[in-house]
């Protein structure tokens, strides 16, 4: 499994290489990329990538911008020291986003979750996945993740039954007729 790591500080690079070779030998790390031109060139023309591990501020921005020129259609997990940015990274395909230090099991539990949806077969329509492959192999957003009482509430796409904007606040209904407020504008998730 290669694993393609977005950070900008040397020591911290080391330290999840060391952390995802204790894991499994098998496991193989690609970069780092410290910039985002280097995160583009990587996703674009490097080594095949089965998940990457991001770190939200590169030495000349943030990783986002990466993902805005070269959309992740991998698994990410995001290691960062600001935690303000959670909510943001989980349009970006993120199935995780661990603070630092990292902590090792929190790592390999990420990992783990991470493999299994690389590993899981595709469902539905085969012909719609070459076409997806085709165009670049864009992967739409999955899930929202919406603020809940005191934290935060998963809500996949399929539960969405259709999506409004009331008083300039976009909210999702859901299947079972409830609505919630969405930190995204309508063009967002129009796009």
């Amino acid at each position: 499994m290669n694993i393609l790591i977005l950070e900008d500080e040397r020591r911290n690079y080391n330290h999840l290489r060391r952390m995802i070779e204790a894991m499994d030998r098998t496991f193989r790390t690609i970069g780092p990329a410290a910039s985002i031109q280097e995160a583009v060139e990587y996703m674009r023309h490097g080594e095949v990538a089965d998940i990457i591990l991001a770190d939200i501020r590169l030495s000349d921005g943030l990783s986002f911008e990466a993902f805005n020129r070269e959309p992740p259609s991998v698994p990410v997990i995001f290691t960062t020291a600001y935690d303000e940015y959670a909510i943001k990274a989980f349009k970006y395909n993120a199935i995780d986003y661990l603070l630092k230090p990292v902590d090792a099991d929190e790592l390999e539990a990420a990992i783990r979750r991470a493999r299994q949806m690389v590993a899981r077969p595709v469902e539905g329509d085969p012909g719609q996945l070459f076409r997806q492959l085709g165009q670049g192999g864009y992967r739409y957003s999955e899930r929202f993740l919406l603020p809940w009482r005191d934290g935060y509430r998963q809500v996949l796409v399929r539960d969405v039954n259709h999506v409004f904007s009331e008083n300039k606040v976009s909210r999702l209904r859901l299947n079972d007729g409830t609505q919630h407020p969405v930190a995204l504008s309508m063009d967002a998730l129009e796009a």
